[in-house]
């Protein structure tokens, strides 16, 4: 394998935000420290959208430079430290610790949740409805982000329309192949703050904007956002009811959370006591 230096891999990445439409494998290798490699591909991956070529280009010498001095660090701690099983009882421990956590999660939101009738949802919501009241904006709609320089994106000026009913099945195909970045919530509510972090555009009132934009389009020297807004809730007035509802359910289910982990708990324990697959020594 041809090595590299530092100084040639950092001076490669002066042109990463160029590639966009880059040929190189995916697993073709910009720098190694005995043995550990890091890819092109993690490094494109890592670039924040809506970088120019220039601050592209310091993002990736920076990041390069600091994965060659964690792997550099890393092996002079690791054949240096003085209690290496002390660390990795740790390690095991905090092993423990994530997957009885990845558990429990999977307990409450599959389990849990499953248990919560439409019934006790609803009397929920009309309980609590008047102190649903959005903390911010809300938006339903669609997100795409592709370079600058992808091909027939004047076609998406029409298809972002949502006029007819397969301009977002087209969007989709179109997605695939071209974006850099995609996400469809034409069905659920996410935060409109959010979904602006990814475009290079500032609101001033943005309770106005949403009441007067269903589309927005930024360009930049490096790519292309668009943005479909299908519908939207303004921050300090009522939930959508279905977001509500939702909100309902998640509030019936953090009420109940503990209780359900307890008893869990302590069936698993009352089963593992019967089959004797636990057993408690008592001193005498």
């Amino acid at each position: 394998m041809k090595q590299l230096t530092v100084g040639i891999i950092i001076s490669i990445f002066s042109l990463l935000s160029c590639q966009s439409n880059s040929t190189s494998p995916d697993k073709e290798v910009v720098a190694e420290v005995k043995g550990k490699y890091l890819y092109l591909i993690d490094v494109q991956d890592a670039l924040p959208g809506g970088l120019n070529n220039k601050d592209s280009a310091a993002f990736a010498k920076e990041f390069v430079a600091n994965w060659i001095s964690d792997e550099l660090m890393y092996d002079v701690a690791r054949r240096n430290i003085p209690d290496e099983d002390k660390v990795n009882e740790l390690v095991e421990e905090y092993r423990r610790q994530l997957v009885t956590n990845e558990y429990q999660r999977y307990l409450v939101e599959e389990k849990l949740s499953n248990e919560i009738s439409d019934e006790e949802i609803e009397a929920y919501y009309h309980a609590h409805k008047s102190e649903m009241v959005l903390k911010k904006d809300q938006i339903k709609g669609l997100f795409l982000k592709i370079p600058a320089n992808a091909p027939q994106h004047n076609l998406l000026h029409n298809w972002m329309t949502l006029k007819k009913p397969d301009f977002a099945e087209k969007i989709d195909q179109y997605s695939i192949e071209h974006a850099v970045a995609y996400e469809g919530f034409l069905d659920r509510w996410v935060d409109f703050e959010t979904i602006m972090t990814n475009i290079p555009y500032s609101i001033s009132n943005t309770a106005l904007f949403l009441k007067q934009n269903k589309q927005l389009e930024v360009k930049d020297s490096a790519f292309i956002y668009l943005l479909t807004i299908k519908n939207y809730a303004i921050a300090g007035t009522p939930f959508p009811e279905e977001l509500a509802k939702e909100e309902a359910k998640a509030e019936l289910v953090s009420q109940r959370k503990v209780k359900y982990l307890q008893d869990f708990r302590n069936t698993l324990l009352k089963k593992a006591t019967e089959n004797k697959s636990v057993v408690v020594y008592t001193r005498q």
